[in-house]
């Protein structure tokens, strides 16, 4: 079957970097030098846009192959990227790889439905600690390099990395409410 062309997506543009505190694999990569990416990239030029050729399913409600799992993630990206991203990725530095999240990483977010509630690739994620679109996209593609690179694919630690977080920010809300509502209890006399 003949896969429609797909919409542009534009490579990396250093203009529109944001840092994406669910990027667990990716911080794990990147984090020591992030800062100094953020401020040489600035100036760089944007490259040229790719398409994705992703897997046709007309049963998916995005009309595109939704993975179920991690490695079919990494097969399915295999198959839908330009060979020159997929050599991007696996050889490129820090800053190159970094920035595809607002093109790639948008795409998976989207396309795979990790925003939505009718996704099995989303329910496995959430099954092994992923809770965020932000960070299952992050934890897919920095497997995704690792896998490209013949390395360990540190699924499980960005798991523990990511329930450690979650944990840690319910527990900060939970004592921002409470200390909210001792100070009303303080500010407003009891009737």
């Amino acid at each position: 079957m003949t896969q429609p062309a797909t919409p542009l997506l534009s490579e990396p543009s250093p203009t529109r970097v944001g840092l994406n505190t669910g990027w667990a694999i990716m911080q794990s990569l990147f984090l020591p030098i992030a800062l100094a990416m953020l401020l040489t990239a600035c100036g760089s030029k944007q490259e040229e846009g790719f398409h994705v050729t992703p897997t046709i399913d007309t049963t998916s409600p995005t009309g595109v192959y939704i993975p179920k799992d991690i490695p079919d993630a990494h097969q399915e990206l295999l198959k839908m990227l330009p060979k020159k991203v997929v050599e991007k990725l696996k050889n490129g530095t820090p800053q190159e790889i970094f920035l595809y999240e607002n093109s790639l990483g948008l795409w998976i977010r989207n396309n795979w439905r990790l925003w939505g509630t009718d996704s099995r690739l989303k329910e496995n994620l959430v099954a092994q600690g992923f809770l965020h679109p932000d960070d299952m996209s992050g934890v897919i593609m920095g497997s995704f390099i690792h896998y490209l690179r013949g390395e360990s694919l540190g699924v499980e630690q960005a798991a523990a990395r990511c329930k450690r977080q979650y944990s840690e920010w319910q527990n900060t809300l939970a004592e921002k409410t409470n200390s909210t509502a001792i100070q009303k209890q303080v500010v407003s006399p009891a009737k």
